[in-house]
């Protein structure tokens, strides 16, 4: 049985952090048998989240956990992507995670009315590591310094929220566009990039943060039935709402 150590579910999506649910996602869709739980990201491999135990072998980060699956699995789901696909494969995980990522984090940390929305999440998963009560708007108020400072130093901290909102709406149309009537990313099977453009999209476009760029990207019909039906085929009766 692998562990999948992870984060907290919030929001009706099945871990704060998209690159958990990245993980999760991919271990549905491969029907790998796992267990989650609740693991302290300070104490992680890497001093990040997620990371996997399977039997004696650890392996940290998202990109690794699926790439260790695919090369060990029967029928992993990327075998018969063309040399084009895996192409677009790449560079649309790169404008994801790379990009759209950090934009994301821009808003849910830097924007003070969206902080406030996190905060409740980020205080449940203190208090399920054990963090004083007394002790938790200390640390919070140090990891969002942290992570201002992390963001500013990326460049995506550096935009205004106009400048955030367009690069994030010009990421969600090339995906929508891309997708295409699906039902996955490339067609009739699911592939790997199903596992980030779910996480992604979905965090984005289904949490609680508000901004211009998810109203628009919950106006996109396609992108909207792609999360219904990838949530109905591999999370079941589990719900998006906020």
């Amino acid at each position: 049985m692998v562990t999948l150590n992870k984060y907290l579910p919030a929001w009706g999506l099945s871990d704060f952090s998209p690159f958990c649910v990245k993980v999760e996602t991919y271990l549905r869709m491969t029907r790998v048998p796992f267990r989650a739980v609740v693991a302290d990201g300070r104490k992680a491999p890497k001093q990040k989240l997620p990371f996997i135990e399977d039997g004696s072998k650890i392996v940290c980060d998202s990109r690794d956990i699926i790439d260790h699956f695919e090369a060990k699995l029967e029928r992993p789901l990327d075998a018969e992507l063309s040399p084009r696909e895996r192409a677009l494969a790449v560079a649309f995980r790169a404008l994801i995670e790379e990009e759209m990522y950090f934009l994301i984090l821009v808003q849910r940390w830097q924007e003070d009315s969206n902080w406030r929305t996190y905060v409740p999440a980020l205080r449940e998963y203190g208090k399920v590591l054990g963090v004083p009560r007394l002790l938790t708007p200390l640390v919070l108020r140090s990891i969002r310094k942290q992570v201002l400072r992390d963001i500013w130093g990326q460049g995506a901290g550096r935009h205004t929220a106009e400048e955030v909102d367009r690069r994030l709406c010009e990421g969600l149309d090339a995906i929508s566009n891309q997708l295409g009537h699906g039902p996955y990313f490339f067609g009739d099977r699911p592939r790997v990039i199903d596992a980030t453009v779910y996480a992604f999209s979905s965090t984005m476009l289904d949490g609680p943060f508000e901004s211009r760029a998810k109203r628009y990207g919950c106006t996109l019909e396609n992108l909207t039935a792609y999360r219904e039906s990838m949530r109905r085929e591999f999370f079941g009766e589990q719900s998006s709402a906020a």
